[in-house]
């Protein structure tokens, strides 16, 4: 059994996307671990904090980083607080798949893009 990927999360950009509600959002994503990790597939299940099931392969090599945009939809308005968003990752390290949940707050602000507060980044085990 391997030693569960360490990959670090940021937001780096939340953009206006196409259409209202729409957003792009560019993760940054850094490998702590000794080993590469490729992310196979990216989504944001939230209600208020959507986006598809995007099939990539995305290989961070270890020690580097590399950023994953996603298009995604929300509707938080101004003054709000939308707890419990996720950014999950299905991944590959060590010959093993991984589950990486990064959790998030999200705070509607008046005429910019909702404020992001990441609050944990866990890795588990994908049942095989």
């Amino acid at each position: 059994m391997g030693d569960a990927p360490r990959l670090k999360v940021a937001l780096e950009a939340l953009r206006p996307g196409r259409g209202p509600a729409a957003w792009r959002a560019a993760w940054r994503l850094s490998n702590g671990g000794t080993g590469p990790v490729t992310v196979r597939k990216a989504w944001h299940p939230h209600g208020r904090f959507r986006s598809r099931r995007r099939a990539i392969s995305l290989r961070i090599p270890a020690g580097a980083s590399r950023t994953l945009e996603l298009a995604t939809r929300s509707d938080v308005a101004a003054g709000e607080v939308v707890e419990n968003a996720f950014l999950i990752l299905q991944a590959v390290s060590a010959r093993r798949r991984w589950r990486i949940l990064a959790r998030f707050t999200l705070r509607g602000q008046t005429g910019a893009p909702p404020a992001v507060s990441l609050e944990a980044v866990d890795a588990n085990a994908a049942a095989d």
